[in-house]
């Protein structure tokens, strides 16, 4: 299974307290709960939200999910332009680029606030019409949420989703996004009965994620009389024996590569110099 992992954090929502998103924290549990599942699974992450960018990392990796963290309002998506700012992406927009997915992509997360919400006639859409349908039509299923959901509880349902997924390694959709839904509520309640004021917290969050299918078959990857998965993975590598990142995934410098790219790019500088102490990174973002 590859499963790529998407970041859509305009600058202005990500340095707002508010908004901001604690991306590596879910990165880190959904990768923990992808590494308990078969020896060739693929886990890379995206972190320029940006439509070329994506479908550029689509293309090469070719994944089976496609998760999509960030953030969202009612009849759009939250994404980023090439220099980081916000980027809104409509319904017909995100139609046009499901139709780009290749064949191996059947499941888009859409972790994103009122991603599975009525757009209410916006962009000229259906009032009925949502992105999380959207992608159930167009790639088979489609997940998402109902209303603005906090972050934290956003973390905990991947986690649990995807644990699911690892059990049983092609597990039953419906399943692995009502085990996502436990883990919420589990970890709200277990936080609400530490706190001092237990009333404050939003006991309503496990009910947000919602699974979309366009038919009767549930399972994401489908699987022949012989055990072996109908949709075969890339070619045999050294980094076949355990679950990897793409090389191009770089870890904790998503602000400082913005940064750069944003005066190469606004700016039009010739060059930029990077200067730190020795064996913090120079090099490896440069």
């Amino acid at each position: 299974m590859r499963v790529l992992y998407a970041v859509a954090a305009p600058d202005a929502l990500a340095e707002d307290a508010r908004s901001s998103l604690d991306w590596e924290r879910e990165e880190e549990l959904i990768f923990d709960a992808v590494r308990a599942t078969v020896p060739d699974a693929v886990f890379e992450t995206a972190d320029e939200g940006n439509l070329a960018y994506l479908e550029e990392v689509i293309e090469s990796l070719r994944p089976h999910v496609v998760h999509l963290s960030g953030h969202g309002r009612r009849g759009a998506l939250l994404l980023e332009d090439e220099l980081g700012f916000e980027r809104e992406l409509t319904i017909g927009e995100f139609r046009t680029f499901l139709g780009k997915l290749p064949d191996a992509t059947r499941l888009v997360v859409l972790a994103q606030c009122l991603s599975a919400a009525d757009a209410g006639h916006v962009g000229g859409e259906s009032p009925f019409a949502h992105f999380t349908a959207v992608a159930a039509r167009e790639r088979g299923y489609g997940v998402g949420m109902q209303f603005p959901v906090d972050d934290l509880a956003a973390s905990w349902w991947a986690a649990g989703f995807y644990e699911s997924l690892a059990e049983a390694r092609y597990a039953e959709l419906p399943r692995a996004v009502a085990a996502g839904r436990r883990r919420v509520w589990r970890e709200t309640e277990a936080r609400r009965q530490r706190a001092a004021s237990p009333q404050e917290f939003d006991r309503s969050d496990w009910a947000a994620p919602v699974l979309y299918v366009a038919g009767g078959v549930f399972r994401l990857l489908e699987e022949r009389e012989d055990g072996e998965a109908s949709v075969k993975p890339p070619p045999p590598s050294l980094a076949d024996v355990t679950p990897h990142r793409d090389r191009r995934a770089f870890v904790g410098r998503r602000r400082e590569r913005r940064r750069l790219l944003r005066a190469v790019r606004r700016e039009h500088r010739v060059g930029v110099v990077l200067r730190a102490l020795g064996g913090t990174g120079k090099s490896t973002l440069a």
